[in-house]
């Protein structure tokens, strides 16, 4: 009865999985135990910058941009043939569909630059990769990230350092938010076959709409427009999208029923190769000079061009602004979802006339490519414009704040900067990955934390 043939059992396969830490403001690594990530987010980038106002890139992973970022993930590979060895090699890139073929059409970013991943202590055949993190644009893309290798390492110590995606252990790949990361592993120690990991940037439940209704205003009837539509396709449409796409956001740029069907209203769809961003261009309503476009002109505007529904934006490009309620001239201005209640006694503010409410103006001079989507994150965000207080817990007396932009005492001025709803103005940074496009998730100097805002404006779909 024994001397039958036995069973065996041989060894296991290879997997390969992305992993998020359980707790990402202290888990700088991960190991076994972590469950299989199901979605991916792109880089909040709120590690970027040091208490000294420079870019975080060092060796150690809480003091290294990507490793410390609030959103980073990790590759895992676990293979039992790999036992001892200390570390294993993986590639990723990302896709436009879940496929892992590397065709053309089907592959989105793919520098074919290696990571290493490092034998997990206590967990023989288990290894992981330094973090790592997604971006959705050019200027990030091209930022050098340190490989998380020390040079003394007797091994790896050549890879230690700034990398760029010609080279090893570069830890960014750029995608979109419907988007895909694809990771492979190929044993060297075993002739098990290679393995592959897809999992999706965002999922379906956590991706959001935000409709935009999009108008440019010709400077007279019939004459030109205020800004070239090919600029705002080109530059500030695009700056807009992936300001927003970087927390699951989509723009959608709206037209109405009543302006497709009004003839007057010229509709422009951007020409290929840019994505499909339409908007109208459209004469002035009687009364309104998009060279010196002032409060009541708003109003006119809205009259003219109505929203969709109460829950959609309106965005108007004119020529310049006459704003006489304000001290200095605006790049943009914007006008809340109800009107402004009265300002406090001793603070002086103007009350929004009717018909403005959920629309944003932009002028020609505009400053950078941001200020369409800073305009719009004010209506987002939902922030009272003065209200009376204490700026800090220390103040004595109360003093008439304007809270509508981002504020954090405490941090550098870059880090500030950096953010889309900074009230510094325009500035031209030295670097693309610095410019003021961040939405960062904490609580401001006025409790409010963008990335949960945001996203839960009725503005959204």
């Amino acid at each position: 009865m024994n001397g039958g043939p036995k069973a065996t059992v041989g060894p296991k396969p290879p997997q390969i999985d992305f992993v998020k830490p359980a707790d990402s403001t202290k888990d700088f690594s991960v190991g076994s135990s972590e469950p299989s990530a199901t979605e991916l987010e792109f880089g909040l980038w709120d590690h970027l910058i040091t208490p000294g106002g420079s870019v975080q890139a060092g060796v150690d992973e809480d003091k290294n941009f990507v490793g410390a970022d609030s959103r980073r993930f990790y590759i895992r590979v676990r293979d039992d043939s790999a036992k001892g060895r200390g570390f294993v090699e993986a590639d990723w890139w990302t896709a436009f569909t879940s496929s892992p073929a590397r065709t053309p059409g089907t592959v989105q970013d793919d520098p074919k630059s290696v990571l290493t991943l490092f034998e997990v202590a206590g967990s023989p055949g288990v290894f992981t990769s330094r973090g790592l993190t997604l971006v959705c644009d050019d200027g990030d893309r091209r930022i050098k990230t340190n490989s998380g290798i020390s040079s003394s390492d007797p091994k790896l110590g050549s890879q230690a350092g700034l990398r760029d995606d010609t080279q090893s252990n570069y830890r960014i790949r750029r995608c979109g938010m419907f988007s895909f990361v694809v990771a492979s592993y190929s044993p060297k120690t075993s002739k098990a076959k290679s393995v592959t990991a897809i999992v999706s940037v965002f999922s379906k439940s956590t991706r959001r709409l935000l409709p935009v209704q999009v108008y440019v205003v010709r400077e007279s009837k019939g004459g030109a427009a205020s800004i070239a539509p090919a600029d705002l396709f080109a530059n500030d449409l695009p700056a807009t999208r992936e300001t927003y796409e970087r927390i699951g956001i989509w723009l959608w740029t709206a037209v109405s029923a009543a302006d497709d069907a009004n003839s007057a209203v010229e509709k422009v769809t951007a020409p290929p190769p840019s994505l499909s961003y339409k908007l109208c261009v459209v004469d002035p309503p009687p009364g309104v000079n998009p060279a010196k476009l002032d409060k009541a002109m708003v109003g006119a505007l809205g009259r003219a061009f109505p929203a969709i529904d109460p829950n959609t934006l309106r965005l108007f490009f004119v020529k310049d602004f006459n704003f006489t309620d304000l001290s200095f001239k605006p790049l943009g201005r914007s006008f809340g979802i109800t009107p402004d209640p009265a300002p406090a006694a001793g603070c002086t503010a103007t009350v929004d006339p009717p018909d403005t409410a959920g629309i944003c103006v932009v002028r020609l001079d505009r400053g950078d490519n941001y200020t369409a989507a800073h305009e719009l994150g004010h209506l987002l965000t939902d922030k009272s414009k003065v209200r009376k207080g204490k700026l800090h817990p220390t103040d004595l007396l109360d003093t008439c704040i304007d809270e509508d932009h981002y504020r954090e005492a405490s941090a550098v001025t870059l880090r500030v900067n950096m953010n889309l709803m900074n009230g510094n103005g325009p500035w031209k940074p030295p670097q693309a990955f610095a410019d003021p496009k961040r939405i960062w998730n904490n609580f401001d100097d006025d409790m409010v934390n963008q990335l949960v805002k945001i996203p839960s404006s009725r503005f959204l779909r």
